[in-house]
């Protein structure tokens, strides 16, 4: 055997301490002496008084009254509690109930088809990532509409009458609406013709502006022509209007606003849901009563828009005592915008969930089935607990994007749980393309998070032979859970051909009749509310008495046999299998109570009342007289605890936090590592770590060549040759991430398209940015940038400012290409600018 010369065993691990801090109360804590202490005390003065010095002994007496009507509340007290059959208690606390926090976001929305061939309908799909913190019950509201629902909301600013307290209106609405998820932009008159169809705007003027009766994009009755909903707040506009220089002017007598809308003097007042002053006036619209919202606000539809009139002015309508008040106004107007009750929906489904104190959680939610190919849905997202809610709203405008339809061959829209019958499921595929013979198709199923729940099914390997495909027919096994998930006919190349819904329901055993003196029961199986047959099942009894049954509706166990016909008292565990799915049911046995004169307690009972009327004299001297002492504890000593932790552990933190957000290379911040952290258990207990030791952590890690650092985040070296991007690209994607979220801008992956880095878009317009990270491929990122320029806006992204300014040096040298660039920077087609710069133009284009 070889002698084996050297051997070098490393173990990295890093080490730090978890300390246990106390404090001292600074608070006396009284002690009243034990009630058995205080009770010998009395009795030992009563039985055995000391001589008062003079010959005699000292008496106590007590009224005969008292010693009854301590012994009465007693023997209630005990007769209460011996037929009392349960156990109360009383909880008392005084914790404070946070207001729910709520976050949520779409990951994908469409619309697939569902059920049978015959029918040939449509569902809308959406798939909701939440997490609600401090909440105790969910309510999940799905709502679809068939006229488009408002996604934009605008303020128009302009001239006022009677808005004092505007400036406090629009920041109080702006931020209640944000609180439910709504982005609120102010608007003015010479924008307003640019509104798009779906838009809200908002008028809180109290005169109507001159503008919009006027002819012109910024008419009213072309605005609502062109679909825009409309919220006029001020006076009816039959005489007035309100000019750019804030002098009122006369509306023409011949004016075409002044033939569709009336005005009524009236005073109405509010159905109790807002707090607005009875109204000025009522609206008629072609001499027609409006509809009333609230029993205040006027609703008109006109074309393919709807204005509601709010019939008070801003100082007015809110002025409570004398006192104008704009939280009110902004809390009136928030609840007519997210209500929306002028538009009423075709169809509704609520779900209600109840929750732990902290929940986070991805779910797939489905509309009520349809014909069309597009629909228009508000989500409507309630987070509560005993004292307080969290609202937030979502608008989605799912579209059919595959032309055919996935169908199952009988008229269902829940099919059984996959393995129930152990049988294949019958599909068919209406194609609307051509060539699809010649095309490689497969049967894909993904969950919710978009995984695949198994292997693809070929159903055409391609030109010549149709497989599976017969008819445009197939059939497979499915061996899924219950849940809902997304079925698709898709080619070897990703293209998509024909969706539909999965809605896999469970199958439950219940009790149907039952004999407990005996132990005789019957049971069936339920799916969807209807008794289906198993064709092999065995159900065994508390874990030893087994019974199997073959092809039945109903179960029958007769337990007489094993158990001689008595069946004993308390939980019996009922387990049923079938094609390796296992279900459970617990019943109860209950045994009545004894009655009273057979509860032993009832003599212990009335020997206490004994005792209590022998002592009653002792009580009554306990009520004059209370002694006390105090007890200071020492100031307790701090403590410390060395926690060791592998290199790897730390390492794989990194990974797991990406998993558990469902990012892939994306760099941490300090708070998120050191959440994952707590994931960690040592000692049954999570790891709590204070910045100095986990920034000491990362910066050995740092050092050995494990992590890096960009933009205050933080990730694996490994990420980079793994992705193909530095970590200052990966730092730079995961900010801009952040902005867009926060902000609703849409954004492409990093390096989705060779053509740029990230494309955002904002109101419809394309922005290019190119991360000029390398000043190796600085010249490369520059062709393609101004190539891209004719197309959106062109963003040249540095890291920070030194690197923007480096850069600006360097194109200021006398090379044609720099002067070039140098041009296109200054007539706007080319934007260099730093993240923060890049944050600001992002929020000036929303106009938040």
């Amino acid at each position: 055997m070889q002698e084996i010369k050297k051997i070098i065993i490393k173990k990295q691990s890093y080490m730090f301490e978890l300390r246990k801090k106390y404090f001292n109360k600074k608070k006396f804590k009284i002690i009243e002496k034990r009630l058995i202490d205080r009770m010998i005390d009395e009795i030992r003065k009563n039985v055995f008084p000391k001589n008062q010095g003079n010959g005699l002994y000292k008496k106590n007496f007590i009224v005969p009254t008292t010693v009854a009507i301590v012994g009465f509340i007693i023997f209630i007290l005990i007769i209460t509690s011996l037929f009392s059959s349960g156990e109360s208690r009383l909880a008392i606390t005084s914790e404070i109930l946070a207001q729910p926090e709520l976050n949520i976001a779409i990951t994908e929305s469409g619309i697939a088809s569902i059920g049978g061939f015959a029918d040939n309908k449509r569902i809308a799909y959406y798939k909701l990532n939440y997490s609600a913190f401090d909440a105790d019950s969910l309510v999940i509201s799905t709502a679809t509409y068939t006229t488009h629902i408002p996604n934009q909301i605008f303020l128009l600013t302009s001239k006022m009458e009677d808005a004092s307290i505007y400036p406090q209106f629009k920041l109080l609405l702006k931020k209640q609406l944000a609180s439910k998820n709504l982005v609120m932009n102010e608007i003015s008159l010479e924008q307003i013709n640019t509104l798009p169809s779906g838009a809200l705007l908002i008028i809180p003027s109290g005169r109507i502006p001159e503008k919009m009766v006027q002819p012109g994009g910024a008419n009213l009755l072309n605005l609502l022509q062109r679909g825009v909903n409309i919220i006029y707040i001020g006076q009816g506009f039959e005489d007035y209007s309100i000019a750019e220089n804030g002098i009122l002017t006369t509306i023409p007598p011949n004016s075409s606003i002044k033939k569709v809308f009336s005005f009524k003097e009236t005073s109405m007042s509010s159905d109790g849901n807002l707090s607005i002053n009875p109204s000025l006036y009522r609206v008629f619209q072609s001499d027609l009563e409006s509809n009333l919202l609230y029993g205040i606000i006027s609703s008109c539809t006109v074309s393919n828009g709807t204005i509601l009139f709010v019939p008070q002015t801003l100082d007015s309508g809110w002025n409570k005592n004398g006192i104008k008040n704009a939280i009110l106004a902004a809390q009136d107007i928030e609840k007519i915008i997210s209500e929306m009750k002028w538009m009423l929906p075709e169809s509704e489904i609520v779900i209600n969930t109840t929750l732990k104190k902290n929940t986070s959680a991805y779910s797939f939610f489905l509309s009520t089935p349809f014909t069309e190919s597009k629909k228009n849905i508000i989500i409507r997202i309630t987070a509560a607990n005993a004292k307080n809610k969290t609202e937030k709203l979502i608008m989605v405008y799912p579209r059919a994007n595959v032309k055919g339809g996935l169908f199952y061959l009988t008229n269902i829209l829940k099919i059984d749980l996959g393995t129930i019958a152990n049988e294949n499921i019958k599909f068919r595929i209406k194609f609307n393309e051509t060539n699809i013979s010649k095309r490689n198709l497969f049967f894909s199923i993904t969950d919710v998070y978009g995984k695949e729940m198994q292997p693809n099914y070929s159903i055409s390997s391609g030109p010549g032979d149709d497989g599976e495909l017969q008819g445009n027919q197939f059939s497979v096994r499915l061996n899924l859970d219950k849940g809902i998930y997304l079925a698709s006919i898709v080619d070897n190349v990703g293209n998509n051909y024909a969706q539909s819904i999965l809605d896999i329901s469970d199958v439950i055993f219940k009790e149907v009749s039952a004999n407990y003196e005996q132990g005789r029961f019957n049971f069936s199986a339920y799916a969807n509310n209807q008794i289906v047959p198993i064709k092999k099942l065995s159900i065994i009894v508390d874990g030893k008495y087994k019974f199997a049954y073959s092809d039945a509706f109903v179960f029958e166990v007769d337990l007489r046999n094993y158990t001689g016909g008595v069946f004993s008292a308390g939980n019996h565990t009922f387990e049923f299998e079938f094609n390796n799915i296992k279900k459970q049911i617990i019943l109860t046995k209950v045994v009545p109570p004894p009655q009273f004169y057979e509860n032993p307690f009832y003599l212990i009972g009335g020997a206490l009342i004994l005792i209590i009327v022998l002592v009653a004299p002792s009580l009554a001297a306990l009520m004059q007289k209370t002694e006390y002492s105090l007890d200071i504890p020492d100031f307790p000593p701090l403590t410390s605890m060395k926690i060791p932790i592998k290199r790897d552990s730390v390492l794989n933190i990194f990974e797991k936090v990406n998993e558990d957000y469902r990012w892939k290379n994306t760099p941490l911040t300090l708070d998120e590592i050191k959440k994952g952290f707590r994931k960690i258990i040592y000692q049954n207990k999570p790891i709590f770590i204070s910045d100095y030791n986990l920034e000491y952590i990362l910066e050995e890690l740092q050092n050995k060549g494990y992590t890096k650092s960009a933009l205050e985040y933080y990730g694996l070296v490994k990420w980079e040759a793994d992705s193909g991007k530095n970590i200052i690209q990966l730092a730079i994607h995961r900010k801009i991430r952040d902005i867009c979220i926060n902000d609703a801008i849409p954004f492409s992956k990093l390096g989705e398209s060779p053509d740029y880095d990230i494309n955002l878009k904002v109101l419809g317009q394309d922005i290019f940015v190119y991360i000029m990270d390398s000043p190796k491929k600085r010249e490369e990122k520059l062709v393609l940038a101004l190539k891209m320029m004719q197309k959106g806006i062109a963003v040249l992204l540095f890291e920070n400012w030194e690197a923007k300014k480096n850069f600006e040096d360097t194109i200021n040298s006398a090379s044609e290409t720099s002067g070039l660039i140098k041009l296109e920077i200054m007539a706007g087609s080319l934007t260099p600018l730093t993240i923060n710069e890049l944050k600001k133009m992002l929020k000036e284009m929303k106009g938040i």
